[in-house]
């Protein structure tokens, strides 16, 4: 099991790589396939720790809903979200290429 501050540090990568993907020409385009960000460094703990956490993060998302497209953003297992959390994981959200599962 990977220790919180790994976990941590791959949450920030995630989020400094969604500052570099953000557009100011509008919204992101939502063609791509969820994931599909990478992660390239000489420390192999780094491209692990991200890895890990993006893996991790697109288990929690939800397709196939009546709903339509969203992500668990609650504590796990509860089939829920949390709009403080919500808020707290958009910009990963968005690296991920999820920017409908945020938008629903």
């Amino acid at each position: 099991m990977r220790s919180r501050s790994g976990w941590g540090l791959a949450f920030i990568l995630m989020l400094v790589c969604a500052g570099a993907c953000a557009r100011e020409d509008g919204p992101p385009s939502t063609s791509g396939t969820p994931g599909a960000i990478t992660l390239a460094s000489d420390h192999p703990g780094l491209v692990e720790g991200f890895e890990w956490a993006k893996e991790t993060a697109l288990g929690y998302v939800r397709a196939g809903d009546p709903v339509g497209p969203w992500f668990e953003a609650a504590l796990p297992g509860r089939e829920a979200f949390c709009m403080r959390d919500v808020s707290h994981q958009a910009e990963g959200a968005l690296a991920l290429g999820l920017y409908d599962h945020t938008l629903n």
